[in-house]
């Protein structure tokens, strides 16, 4: 039997706390929480915590430090665990505030009808998000305008990939988050009418701003609105993700320097792209030439259809001495 040292006191260093025994904490490490052996009364906490990559998922923001358990002078200690049980907290009372407004107030799919599940996804169900294409990194695209294509391609000759119909556009770049169609589009109509941006879209648009040639910019310009149609509307959507994006990125935002001159009739189903291209021409100027120079901008807009909105606006940008001109959409039509 063990036997503690004269005077009651342990032989280890000086500040180390021992048990009755005169032995120092044992911790073990496993998953993301370090956990003590024998430690039934954590084990619940401790499962609770471990492999749960929900809490943060895609969010930019970085993991919490993981949760250390000791235990000591028989006495089990939590630290830094304050910030992890807000964290599970919050999750726990989010899917249940999920749970009651679907109950008390149902929300239909804008696609399909079903019930939406959560009001982090705008107005589209789980099931129709999950079938909407949404473009991967491994995707074979036009490097400069984003058109998609089904071939396969080898990752050093992706930069080489060209569709010939857009070697012209002032843009440098463009990329947009999957196709006008689903819950895309359901997201696009939706954030004509209503000035709030869903989170699951931000995080879709800032997870493609995580990738090249679109993650080199250093700038964020939404395409702006002519002053009689932002007072019609209420609000400018493309300003309300570049908003978003500029929150969830840290970059800097610009809403002032661009401005739309001229007031053009709205594109209608079916015009073609000249008739676009002409119904843009000449409607943008940039007004602060000074924060423009130099810098890579980041265009951003709703949905690219033929270009012909996002390549005006490059085209001001790119004279006031732009060095590059990127273009991030919700969708490509």
């Amino acid at each position: 039997m063990f036997s503690p040292p004269t005077g009651g006191r342990c032989s280890h260093a000086e500040g180390v706390k021992c048990n009755s025994r005169g032995q120092r904490p044992r911790i073990t490490t496993q998953g993301s929480a370090s956990t003590l052996k024998g430690s039934n009364k954590l084990r619940p906490f401790i499962r609770a915590f471990q492999g749960r990559d929900s809490f943060h998922g895609s969010d930019p923001v970085a993991s919490p430090p993981a949760i250390q358990f000791v235990r000591c002078a028989g006495e089990n200690t939590v630290h830094q665990g304050s910030y992890q049980m807000k964290i599970a907290t919050t999750t726990i009372a989010s899917h249940a505030y999920d749970a009651a407004l679907a109950l008390v107030y149902p929300q239909a799919c804008a696609v399909c009808g079903a019930s939406v599940e959560s009001r982090h996804d705008g107005v589209a169900c789980e099931m129709c998000w999950n079938a909407t294409h949404l473009f991967r990194e491994d995707d074979t695209l036009c490097w400069k305008c984003g058109l998609f294509t089904a071939a396969s391609i080898a990752d050093d000759k992706r930069e080489r990939v060209r569709c010939g119909q857009c070697d012209d556009d002032p843009f440098t770049a463009a990329r947009a988050c999957g196709f006008y169609e689903g819950a895309l589009r359901a997201s696009i109509i939706e954030l004509k009418r209503q000035p709030r941006v869903a989170q699951r879209l931000a995080r879709l648009m800032f997870d493609t701003l995580q990738r090249q040639p679109v993650n080199s910019a250093d700038l964020i310009v939404p395409v702006p609105l002519h002053p009689d149609r932002e007072r019609e509307r209420g609000f400018n959507q493309a300003a309300l993700l570049a908003r978003e994006l500029a929150r969830l990125s840290g970059l800097p935002l610009d809403e002032h320097s661009v401005i739309r001159s001229v007031h053009t009739e709205r594109h209608r189903a079916g015009m073609d792209s000249k008739a676009r291209r002409d119904s843009v021409n000449d409607a943008f100027a940039v007004r602060h030439p000074d924060s423009i120079a130099g810098r890579r901008v980041l265009l951003i807009d709703d949905v690219f259809t033929t270009g012909a909105t996002v390549s005006a606006c490059a085209a001001v940008l790119k004279d006031a001495g732009a060095d590059g001109v990127f273009v991030l959409t919700i969708a490509r039509a």
